[in-house]
């Protein structure tokens, strides 16, 4: 069982399902319930993003702590975004919080008004680095591509794109940049994320799947061959492995929209 902790008391129960990546979330938050959440803009549902504009600045201050000239003519262009991805590719360390803070905002521009509205994340981030494991495969057949309202789960997240993710923001291509950008799941990461609406991902990408396919298919052997995978398919980008349900999700739902946010985590045995 893992319980989310409000600053007033209130709290929520996430009723665990009984599979490996349920068992790897509530083990790595056993080791992170005695830190506080650090809730960040970007895990929230975006209705309740600040306005595009405000993102804006918040990107140009990151840019600022790292000495990066931003030119803010073309800061809507998703050309000039993609060269905002390769800066801090080249730049991050893998240490400073300034370059997470930098490239989140990159992809709040570019996610402004798309499906991210729909659930809310809890990440330790850099903290629950340690507990990093690397993904097993096997466990896609846990997955789904629709997720219900309540529903916590984990998916993709990787310091990268997607393939279809590549495809639509117009990056070059080329095998180098791709290999070098897009991945498949590698990782799994003590987060979380909890569906605040019913939503089919792959609605989506079923609008431009002949022409991404079409496009991805002179690169899809060297791609999976450099990732030492013998096959991959599409659906993989979509999908998500349900760890449980949280019974309540219209009180929870309604604090978020108060923004009053989860402060800790603490696990029990189910």
């Amino acid at each position: 069982m893992i319980k989310i902790k409000f600053g007033d008391d209130k709290s929520f129960i996430i009723e665990l399902l009984n599979n490996p990546v349920a068992d790897y979330i509530q083990n790595s938050f056993k080791h992170l319930q005695n830190l506080d959440l650090d809730i960040a803009i970007y895990d929230m549902p975006n209705t309740q993003w600040p306005s595009k504009d405000h993102i804006v600045t918040m990107l140009k201050n990151s840019a600022v702590l790292l000495d990066i000239d931003i030119d803010l003519t073309q800061i809507l262009e998703q050309e000039y975004l993609n060269t905002l991805h390769k800066i801090f590719e080249n730049g991050y360390d893998g240490k400073d919080t300034v370059w997470l803070d930098f490239h989140e905002s990159i992809h709040m521009i570019e996610s402004y008004e798309n499906t991210r509205s729909s659930r809310f994340t809890i990440n330790y981030r850099q903290k629950g680095g340690p507990l990093t494991r690397k993904f097993d495969r096997k466990n896609l057949t846990l997955g789904s591509t629709f997720v219900s309202r309540g529903t916590c789960y984990v998916h993709w997240n990787e310091l990268g794109k997607t393939p279809f993710r590549y495809f639509n923001d117009g990056e070059p291509s080329s095998i180098e940049r791709i290999l070098q950008l897009v991945k498949p799941w590698v990782y799994l990461k003590p987060v979380i994320s909890i569906a605040l609406k019913d939503q089919d991902i792959y609605e989506k990408f079923e609008e431009r799947k002949d022409e991404f396919n079409r496009w991805f298919a002179p690169f899809k052997d060297q791609w999976c061959q450099y990732w030492n995978l013998e096959d991959w398919n599409p659906t993989e980008m979509f999908t998500i492995i349900p760890i449980g349900h949280l019974p309540d999700i219209d009180r929870f739902s309604d604090l978020l929209d108060q923004n009053i946010l989860p402060t800790r985590i603490s696990c029990k045995p189910n």
